[in-house]
């Protein structure tokens, strides 16, 4: 916003005192005193002058960071270690107290000591069970094969005495067919000495056909006893096998049963203290300032927060926004940041959050204020001379125009007939001043300014505040004092 010069005159009833230059932002006023009015009749004149308007909402509001995080710890033993102030800055990651851990590190060692004495047991037996299982899947794999053996001995004997059976067989038919041959021969002999030949011939092949058939018997019951002996040794695996099976399934059971048996309610406790001496050791959870402090080295915490940390990489200021307002706020406005310690030092702003849930004023039952909406300004320009914590007011731009040609409101004038006017404090030759009435038109008002279009009005002309005192052609002087005709 542009600057300016306020000029002050002022008249004692015993004539025309000094002219004195104030420095003061906006337009300047002039204070124009008569020199005999003992009622104190003045008028008051401000420069028309170029500058930078805003039309916006005010708001107020504490600056903060942009994240806020209360630090805690379940531990309930003393401070050993304090490592940080309010005011320092710490980084994510960095030792920020330590508690005393001595008594759960003894728990810790003894419980340990014990955990690791079971697990050492609980191997060993781990191992045997194995060895167990592993000897049984080898006595399983030694017995199956001995019992396939005995059942492929039994199966070459059957198919050797097979062999014999059907030579015996061969044997017996040939021995039947030559037995029928010589008797249908002795049957027919011509003559008494063919006939005893035949004779003995046909008890010979008697003879020989007995001896196969007797040998075939034979080798048919051997035959049988073979296919009984294959039928053994087979009844003999499914026994072998099912013995063993169930020999390796027993071992597999018992080292199946392991992880039933483990006692993991101690392993348990052993992570639970590891894990709350972990948290005797606190460490900052963000990157930022601590800002306050609830615990002292010697002592057990009162609070539940230890300390609070602020990312104050970012400020944002939290303001409570009135219900006339709400609907005229939208994230990305732009905002305009002041704080008495800065006075007159602008700070860029932006309204990052608009929280349109109402919010009932429940803290002070005494308050005029039945509650409001919020809104979130970031701080998005150089604010190395704000700190947290700083009482902040804010304006939200609605609508800004740059370089225009302005005057206070206040002295512009709505005529009868809709028209506004503005009376310029013109000097004469002779050392009095006229007041002159200029048709403008009002454009965009600020707090305190107003835009003013008009061809009659130019930068620096002077233009009478209270013109509801004066007239157009209106003449005034210091040296009489008072308006004169």
């Amino acid at each position: 916003m542009a600057k300016s010069k306020k000029l002050v005159v002022g008249l004692t009833a015993g004539g025309i005192a000094a002219l004195i230059i104030v420095g003061a932002a906006g337009c300047a006023v002039s204070k124009i005193f008569s020199s005999v009015s003992d009622s104190g009749m003045g008028i008051e004149v401000a420069a028309a002058e170029k500058t930078d308007l805003i039309r916006g909402i005010n708001v107020s509001g504490t600056i903060n960071g942009v994240n806020t995080v209360k630090v805690t710890s379940s531990a309930s033993s003393k401070i050993e270690s304090l490592l940080v102030s309010p005011g320092d800055y710490v980084k994510k990651g960095d030792v920020l107290c330590i508690f005393d851990s001595s008594s759960l590190k003894d728990e810790y060692d003894a419980l340990k000591q014990e955990v690791d004495n079971a697990e050492k047991m609980s191997k060993k037996t781990h191992d045997v069970n194995l060895r167990n299982l592993n000897e049984a899947k080898t006595d399983r794999e030694t017995s199956l094969v001995q019992a396939q053996r005995a059942i492929d001995e039994a199966v070459a004997a059957r198919d050797k005495a097979s062999a014999r059976y059907s030579a015996a067989v061969e044997k017996y038919n040939s021995a039947a067919a030559r037995k029928g041959e010589l008797y249908d021969q002795l049957q027919y002999a011509d003559d008494e000495e063919s006939a005893e030949t035949l004779a003995e011939l046909y008890q010979e092949a008697i003879s020989e056909f007995q001896s196969a058939e007797s040998e075939m018997t034979s080798l048919a019951d051997q035959l049988d006893s073979c296919e009984s002996a294959i039928q053994s040794a087979k009844d003999a695996y499914d026994s072998a096998k099912r013995t063993a099976d169930s020999a390796v399934q027993n071992m597999q059971d018992v080292l199946d049963a392991e992880k039933f048996n483990s006692d993991n309610s101690s392993k348990k406790q052993l992570n639970k203290l590891a894990e709350q001496i972990e948290e005797c050791t606190v460490k900052a959870p963000i990157d930022g300032m601590v800002t306050s402090l609830n615990a002292a080295e010697g002592s057990i915490p009162s609070s539940e927060a230890i300390m609070t940390i602020v990312d104050d990489s970012s400020l944002v200021i939290t303001a409570d926004i009135r219900e006339s307002d709400i609907l005229r706020i939208n994230e990305g406005m732009r905002a305009v940041v002041k704080t008495s310690a800065t006075g007159d030092e602008e700070f860029g702003g932006e309204v990052t959050k608009v929280v349109k849930i109402f919010q009932e004023n429940s803290d002070d039952p005494y308050s005029q204020n039945e509650g409001s909406y919020t809104a979130e300004i970031t701080v998005d320009s150089d604010y190395e001379n704000l700190f947290i914590g700083m009482k902040a007011s804010v304006q939200i731009v609605l609508e800004e125009k740059e370089n225009v040609l302005a005057v206070p409101y206040d002295s512009i004038v709505e005529k009868e007939d809709g028209t506004n006017v503005v009376y310029i404090s013109r000097p004469q030759d002779d050392g009095t001043f006229v007041a002159d009435e200029v048709a403008v038109e009002a454009g965009m008002e600020s707090d305190y300014l107003s835009e003013i279009v008009s061809s009659e009005v130019s930068e620096g002309d002077n233009i009478i505040m209270n013109p509801n005192s004066v007239s157009d052609g209106q003449r005034y002087s210091f040296e009489y004092g008072g308006f004169n005709e």
